[in-house]
């Protein structure tokens, strides 16, 4: 059955887009005549569109002034990876308990696609390959509450990408030990090792200056 998308969706889905592709900047503002324009529909679909952008934390409304793409602190991405670490580690606590062989090879392939990359140098193929590992072990757990919550977290950090923030080989190792701990079935090491994993990287913003942060694109 093919899932009824509205004119709203869409918009929110090319916006969402031209936010996560770099084609509309952190800081600029959104005039919802010119967006229509654009994408081809009415006022009244793109300020919905822009209303579900808010309510995710995409954009920011600055009173009379409009609408503005949202500009992240370093501040609220530390807040982001705080968050991570509890939801991420009680995701991984659910996923040792309850991951099914046909999972635990969809970790192995995902880390296959590490080390090659990590081989290779190539930095974006870890980098794709990081996102569908966190992915998969949100969606090992089955909390539905977690999925919901991440989901917004993973938009957020994937839009406004600063890039990784632990070089690869350094954190392949992590990826390995976390696999081991779901195929061992062991809740409690599985969840102390992501919120590790994630700890780290949290730490490694700590020294950034919000001057500093890079809105890159993958």
């Amino acid at each position: 059955m093919i899932a009824y998308r509205s004119l709203s969706d869409q918009a929110y889905e090319v916006l969402q887009q031209k936010i996560q592709d770099g084609e509309i900047t952190p800081g600029q503002r959104l005039i919802e005549e010119k967006l229509a324009l654009e994408i081809g529909v009415s006022r009244t679909t793109v300020k919905r569109a822009l209303t579900k952008l808010l309510e995710e934390g995409l954009l920011r409304r600055h009173g009379r002034k409009g609408i503005y793409v949202k500009q992240y602190s370093q501040k609220e991405f530390l807040e982001i990876y705080d968050a991570r670490e509890v939801l991420e580690g009680l995701a991984a606590r659910i996923a040792a308990q309850v991951a099914d062989e046909n999972s635990l090879i969809e970790f192995r392939e995902i880390f296959k696609i590490m080390e090659s990359a990590v081989q290779q140098d190539d930095t974006e193929a870890y980098t794709e390959a990081d996102s569908k590992f966190h992915s998969l072990l949100i969606e090992c757990a089955k909390n539905q509450i977690v999925s919901q919550i991440m989901s917004t977290f993973r938009l957020r950090i994937e839009t406004f990408n600063i890039g990784l923030i632990r070089a690869p080989k350094e954190t392949i190792l992590e990826h390995h030990q976390i696999i081991r701990a779901l195929e061992n079935h062991n809740p409690e090491t599985a969840e102390r090792l992501l919120r590790e994993h994630i700890h780290r990287s949290r730490q490694k913003l700590v020294d950034v200056e919000d001057s500093s942060i890079q809105y890159t694109r993958k």
